[in-house]
């Protein structure tokens, strides 16, 4: 049975408790669904049988969709003293691409926004790689710390809508890791970090526009639009969209700024 094999339950496969059973039930006997109530199995340690089954209900009784409802549950399993923390990280990690490996190095460049997130002005050595591992425990992210996390497109969508419901949405979330991003790439010399930092640029960018606000207004777009390596810029132009990017130039031509429309 997935579910118990993902708790690490394999000596209840051969007679399972009634809890499982009716759990899988909850879950819809979905395969992305059951590794997440298995983590919230782990979590819940030895009152899983008394609680998962009535905390699955709850939620699913609400009005949201049956896959966010159980990436609800499963971030309420967290510790408390952990989950502002992990429900920060869990936000940020909506900004990267459904398909992106992000690097713990990248997360860790992400830290002092985090906690800025909830409230604590100097996070200590580690805290993030716990935040992180209680996502991974919870089977909210596929990897491992060491080597980089990616997220399935149903948890991201999770990821996204909690993001948007935060002060400045997905677009404040994404200009502010974009900002991190540059600064990094500036002062480091670990290639594999800045290869990522490129590879992941593109979307970054594309995300980051305002509704409303005009290109050659805005000072973080056109300072990566202008930055001193072709890469970024080949990168950033992408993220735009080179239709965007002409419409952009056109407008500042037709109000008379050139020295603007030279810039784009």
């Amino acid at each position: 049975m997935l579910l118990l094999s993902s708790a690490g339950l394999d000596h209840l496969l051969d007679n399972p408790p009634a809890a499982a059973f009716e759990a899988v039930e909850c879950c819809g006997r979905l395969p992305l669904a059951l590794p997440i109530a298995g983590g919230m199995i782990r979590e819940l340690e030895e009152v899983w049988e008394a609680e998962l089954v009535r905390m699955l209900k709850a939620e699913l009784s609400g009005e949201l969709s049956f896959e966010k409802s159980i990436v609800n549950v499963s971030l309420r399993c967290v510790e408390p003293s952990q989950r502002a923390g992990v429900e920060a990280l869990f936000r940020c990690l909506g900004c990267f691409a459904e398909d992106e490996t992000v690097p713990a190095a990248a997360l860790e460049l992400l830290a002092p926004f985090i906690g800025q997130q909830v409230a604590v002005a100097s996070l200590s050595p580690g805290t993030v790689q716990k935040w992180l591992a209680s996502l991974l425990k919870a089977c909210l992210l596929a990897g491992s710390g060491a080597k980089g996390v990616s997220v399935h497109d149903l948890v991201c969508d999770v990821m996204v809508m909690r993001a948007e419901a935060e002060e400045g949405g997905m677009v404040g979330l994404q200009r502010e890791v974009l900002r991190v991003f540059l600064a990094a790439y500036d002062s480091t010399n670990d290639g594999p970090l800045r290869d990522f930092f490129v590879r992941s640029l593109r979307h970054h960018v594309a995300y980051s526009q305002q509704p409303g606000v005009l290109l050659h207004q805005d000072e973080l777009l056109m300072g990566v639009l202008s930055h001193t390596s072709s890469v970024i810029c080949a990168r950033s132009v992408a993220g735009i969209g080179l239709e965007q990017l002409k419409k952009a130039i056109d407008t500042c031509e037709g109000e008379g700024l050139w020295w603007e429309a030279a810039q784009l």
